[in-house]
């Protein structure tokens, strides 16, 4: 349990660790990876519900999201209502082989 009022913390100060929270179920919502270090796979839009992109021309987008494997990765999500089919565009696919961390090919 997360005491919101410790004395070593300054009045008002935001907790950080509820916020990050939040940022990273953010992420397992749009997309998430799994799997050990030779084999990694990426889960897209696992939690996003059907509602989110119905109606007319809406859609998620994701840019330059960091990746374990060292390269950032994004797509954005569409609904083409006529054919019932959610429409996703990769514009920079991941690399087949990782790259070492903090280096993008």
């Amino acid at each position: 349990m997360i005491d919101q009022h410790r004395r070593d913390e300054e009045p008002g100060a935001p907790l950080v660790g509820a916020t990050t929270a939040l940022i990273l179920l953010l992420r397992d919502i749009l997309f998430f990876e799994a799997g050990e270090d030779d084999n990694r796979e990426l889960y897209l839009a696992p939690g996003v519900l059907p509602p989110w992109l119905s109606g007319g021309g809406l859609s998620i987008s994701i840019t330059a999201a960091p990746t374990s494997c060292g390269a950032t990765f994004g797509h954005t999500l569409r609904h083409d209502e006529p054919t019932s089919r959610i429409l996703i565009d990769i514009p920079r696919p991941l690399p087949a082989t990782p790259t070492p961390a903090g280096s993008v090919k």
